[in-house]
């Protein structure tokens, strides 16, 4: 097979990879369970909620406090994904300040890896991964924080649900709620019940929570707050009994965790050996793995290697993944 061969498969099995996993992430369960709860949300509200990204009243006090340019650059289209990931990890940083050091980061890594090492793909490589590391450290403040929130629910809408029950209006639950408890939940009930306060609509502040804390729980809990709104009925019932599904489905997602520690383990071990033996062969054997990159059919096989390395990496863990 010819070198253009090589290159037009690696670039078809790129292009492939990518697609996969698009199409795994849109159609995973936890996508589909979000969108079935938005829908429902819309038909109980009975009219269209409006797509467009809500501003609530604290979100615009806190735009105030920006310059004009850093208030354009906040409320663009192109930045809202990012704003949106921020705000799910609890991190209170303008996003155009995120974008600008991942570009800072990423072209510093390439010019260092330009200068250092004389690879064409090397220094757009290393860019892109020292680029985006703010980013996979953001993923995983936005997945501890989303760990803490399952844990800290059951609590939480028991005693909202007791506040409720003793004759308290919502507004004063959630109050009393935020004053009482500590973590990141109280703290998001306490930003409604502010955002409430002021004389914000509760529709609005309910979906300002739920893009800040995008959980099923969540989302059902302004789901019964709507209804009862709308309908009436006995609103902490329905949180006594979502409080119930809360433990348990909290219950299950760690019993769950600890039946796939093994496999995540070896995932870990499979992924990661590649690169150990790699290092070993190369320290106990010099120029064993260097030796390719002197000629382009051997910088090729390397750049091969690594994309079917990442693509068995992305398998493994996708295969480790369980949607609850």
């Amino acid at each position: 097979m010819s070198t253009r061969a090589l290159i037009l498969l690696a670039v078809f099995l790129s292009v492939a990879l990518l697609l996969l996993g698009l199409a795994a992430w849109t159609l995973s369960e936890e996508a589909r369970h979000q969108r079935r709860l938005r829908a429902r949300v819309r038909r109980l509200a009975g009219d269209e909620l409006d797509d467009r990204p809500s501003i609530s009243l604290l979100r615009e006090s806190y735009l105030q406090n920006l310059s004009p340019l850093e208030r354009r650059l906040e409320l663009s289209d192109i930045l809202q994904p990012l704003r949106k990931q921020l705000d799910q990890a609890g991190v209170s940083r303008p996003a155009y300040q995120l974008l600008l050091l991942m570009f800072a980061l990423g072209l510093g890594a390439a010019l260092l890896t330009w200068q250092l090492v004389e690879l064409p793909l090397a220094a757009p490589l290393s860019g892109l991964l020292v680029g985006s590391l703010p980013l996979v450290l953001l993923q995983v403040r936005k997945q501890r924080r989303m760990q803490q929130v399952e844990q800290e629910l059951p609590d939480v809408l028991s005693m909202l649900a007791r506040s409720l029950r003793a004759g308290l209006p919502l507004t004063q639950a959630l109050k009393i709620v935020a004053d009482d408890m500590d973590g990141v939940v109280p703290a998001e009930f306490g930003i409604v019940y502010t955002d409430l306060n002021y004389g914000g609509e509760i529709r609005a502040a309910l979906d300002g929570l739920s893009e800040r804390v995008p959980s099923p729980t969540i989302a059902t809990l302004n789901t019964a707050i709507m209804i009862q709104r709308d309908t009436g009925g006995n609103l902490a019932h329905v949180i006594d009994q979502l409080e119930n599904l809360a433990r348990q489905r909290f219950r299950f997602k760690r019993q769950l965790k600890t039946f796939t520690a093994s496999n995540r383990v070896a995932a870990w071990i499979v992924g990661f050996m590649p690169f150990a033996l790699a290092a070993i062969l190369e320290l106990t054997s010099p120029g064993y793995i260097t030796d390719f990159f002197d000629t382009e059919i051997g910088r090729l096989l390397i750049y091969t290697a690594l994309g079917l390395v990442i693509l068995g990496a992305l398998v493994l863990w996708r295969l480790v993944k369980v949607e609850v």
